[in-house]
């Protein structure tokens, strides 16, 4: 969990200033449009907060914070807008790409107030995804446990399955491997309420009775 935040403006001095207002209270980097800072985000992050001008050439605010929630999604985003992209700004809140915006120039206290709402935002997300992802996975290995108890064919069948998701889920660099790994363990956890010599039956290929295949 990082409580790092990162200014991105195409205006060095801009963002000195920030640096020279905030740097005794929070822990701010900052990096000179948003090429620079995908880069930094890729080398340094992850980041808590990261707090991006709209009007920059090249890369405009919201195509750069867009980036950033696919490169990495729990960081709180806020963008800074003038008067005249406050319609902007609002659909990029509403498409659920920006936690919050503020108009140019903000003061010390609406900045400080701000970002201290978006690192608790954002140690919020992430205590929910751990206590999701390990709780979760925790419930699915006992249940797989049981599996292998009740029945070992199934278990190693989901053994199997797990493998295979795993490889595919490297293969494609997918977020979040846990998910997919978990559901990957969850496949035969129906084969629990089904008779041995059924499941035998289906393992080995050979047809089922009517009776079985109800």
């Amino acid at each position: 969990m990082s409580d790092k935040i990162l200014f991105v403006d195409d205006e060095p001095i801009l963002l000195q200033g920030y640096q020279r207002l905030l740097r005794k209270d929070f822990q701010i980097s900052t990096a000179v449009g948003g090429a620079a800072a995908l880069l930094l985000v890729k080398q340094e992050g992850p980041f808590g907060v990261i707090v991006s001008d709209m009007r920059m050439p090249e890369m405009n605010g919201i195509e750069f914070l867009t980036r950033v929630r696919k490169l990495a999604p729990d960081t709180v985003r806020i963008m800074l807008t003038s008067g005249s992209d406050l319609d902007v700004a609002i659909h990029a809140v509403n498409e659920g790409n920006i936690f919050r915006f503020l108009s140019k120039p903000a003061n010390k206290d609406t900045l400080a107030k701000t970002l201290t709402d978006s690192l608790a935002q954002y140690h919020l997300v992430c205590a929910e995804k751990e206590l999701l992802e390990n709780t979760l996975r925790g419930t699915v290995y006992v249940l797989t446990e049981v599996l292998s108890l009740v029945s070992p064919a199934a278990f190693s069948r989901a053994a199997r399955v797990r493998r295979y998701v795993q490889h595919v889920v490297t293969k494609l660099s997918l977020a979040h491997p846990w998910k997919y790994e978990v559901a990957a363990m969850m496949s035969q956890l129906g084969c629990v309420t089904l008779d041995p010599n059924t499941l035998e039956t289906v393992y080995s290929g050979q047809d089922l009775s009517p009776e079985e295949e109800a």
